[in-house]
């Protein structure tokens, strides 16, 4: 009698397992690369899940909300490089870890993108941005927001955008440019400014000039709201 009580004892716990293991969506629909190798790669699974607990934490409303749906976008053009996809979670858990135990969870998850790209298992993921003064890229928008990642429509502190080759730029001002812009819009970035003697590390300051392809108008914008070695 015992013996017949084991399998039917184990099959919960097996069940409990896999959901602990498994990501915070449903893979029988996974259908997109990146969602196919996040339920095949444990640790991308795990990280995915620490995602979803952290953002669905945030309050309605908070900008980091919009920062994390920003930031997963890029995952798509990981296709199913496991490096690439956990690098990019990474950055995400990072932002929205809080207490010793998720940073200990982000550092290891990190260490494991070292490991990966060593083993040759995939590269990090790497923004396609102009390196070169004059030189140019064709990418598209992927968000537009307020200074701070408030909604565009209502921002009262200024303006930014982000750009599927991971380029971004910011505002003091709202840049009409910017607010007649759609997320999806396809445009033109090209490097107009490098700042110099600037600390090791600290590469921010580049101006970029951006041409929307569908409306034809341009801004002019630095990638972050302080030079080089500003706060």
């Amino acid at each position: 009698m015992r013996k017949g009580l084991f399998p039917v004892m184990a099959l919960p716990l097996l069940t409990l397992a896999a959901q602990a293991q498994a990501p915070s969506f449903d893979c029988a629909r996974a259908q997109k690369p990146f969602e196919i190798a996040i339920c095949q790669t444990p640790d991308l699974a795990e990280a995915d899940r620490l995602i979803s607990k952290a953002f669905n934490k945030l309050p309605p409303g908070d900008p980091q909300r919009r920062w994390v749906r920003t930031n997963n976008i890029f995952r798509e053009d990981c296709g199913s490089d496991p490096v690439c996809i956990l690098d990019i979670q990474t950055r995400a858990l990072d932002s929205l870890a809080n207490g010793p135990d998720n940073y200990k969870s982000v550092d290891r998850l990190k260490a494991r993108v070292d490991e990966m790209e060593k083993q040759k298992l995939g590269r990090k993921w790497r923004a396609d941005l102009p390196t070169t003064v004059g030189e140019c890229r064709n990418t598209e928008i992927v968000d537009i927001a307020g200074r701070f990642g408030e909604d565009i429509k209502t921002a009262t502190s200024g303006s930014s955008v982000n750009f599927r080759n991971g380029g971004s730029q910011v505002s003091y001002d709202r840049e009409r440019a910017l607010v007649r812009s759609h997320v999806g819009d396809k445009v033109r970035m090209c490097l107009t400014f490098i700042p110099r003697d600037c600390p090791p590390g600290d590469e921010r300051g580049k101006t970029y000039k951006v041409e929307n392809l569908r409306t034809g108008e341009t801004w002019e914008l630095p990638d972050a709201q302080h030079m080089c070695g500003g706060a």
